[in-house]
C-alpha cells in the first residue's frame, strides 16, 4: 500500500538537509569570528595571544612631540574631550577623540578594571611610560600594529598626577620606569 501523502518522505528529507546546511553556515561563521578575535569579547579588541610586556625599564618620553588618541569607554559624557584638553595643556598632541569600548583585558579575581588602558606598539613604549606617570591607575597593553599608534581608553573618570617630572616636560629623564602591563 502506498503512502497517503505523496512525496511526503522527500519533503522531510529536504527539510533535514536544509537544517544541516544552515547549521554548517552558522558554525563556519562562528569559526571565522573566533579566528578574528571576535565573539566572547562582544566586538571588543582581544588579541589572539597577548604580546609580552616589555621587561626592561624605560626612560619615559618627554611630554610633547608625539600624539595620542583618547577614547571614552566609561559612558561618562565628555570624559575624552576633558582628558584630551588636559593632555594638550601638558604639551601632548591629541589625535582622535571619541567614544570607543576599551580593549578586553583580563583582570585578576577580586581586582577592579583599570581606570585607564594604554595601548601602544613597540615604537610607543616610551610615550606609554610617560602616560603611566600621568595616569597612575593605568595598565599598559602592547599591540603589534604600528599603524594603530598610541591610544588611551578611559574606563572611569580619572585625574592625572601633577608631579614635577611630568609637569616640567622632562618625562622622567633622570629615572626609568617599568610599564605596568595587563595581567
Amino acid at each position: 500500500m502506498a503512502s497517503s501523502e505523496p512525496g511526503g518522505g522527500s519533503q522531510g528529507t529536504a527539510k533535514v538537509l536544509l537544517l544541516f546546511a544552515v547549521l554548517a553556515i552558522l558554525a563556519a561563521a562562528m569559526a571565522a569570528l573566533a579566528a578574528l578575535g571576535i565573539g566572547a569579547a562582544a566586538g571588543r579588541f582581544l588579541p589572539a595571544a597577548p604580546l609580552p610586556c616589555p621587561g626592561q625599564p624605560l626612560e619615559p618620553a618627554a611630554l610633547g612631540g608625539w600624539s595620542v588618541d583618547v577614547y571614552n569607554a566609561s559612558g561618562a559624557e565628555g570624559l575624552a574631550a576633558e582628558t584630551a584638553a588636559v593632555l594638550q595643556g601638558r604639551g601632548v598632541a591629541v589625535g582622535k577623540v571619541g567614544n570607543q569600548p576599551a580593549p578586553a583585558v583580563k583582570v585578576p579575581a577580586g581586582a577592579q578594571f583599570p581606570e585607564v588602558v594604554i595601548a601602544a606598539p613597540k615604537s610607543g613604549y616610551a610615550q606609554a611610560a610617560a602616560l603611566q606617570e600621568l595616569f597612575p591607575e593605568s595598565v599598559f597593553m602592547p599591540v603589534d600594529d604600528d599603524a594603530t599608534g598610541l591610544r588611551i581608553y578611559l574606563t572611569k573618570p580619572v585625574v592625572t598626577t601633577h608631579t614635577a617630572a611630568t609637569d616640567s616636560g622632562a618625562g622622567g629623564a633622570q629615572s626609568t620606569t617599568k610599564l605596568r602591563c595587563v595581567a
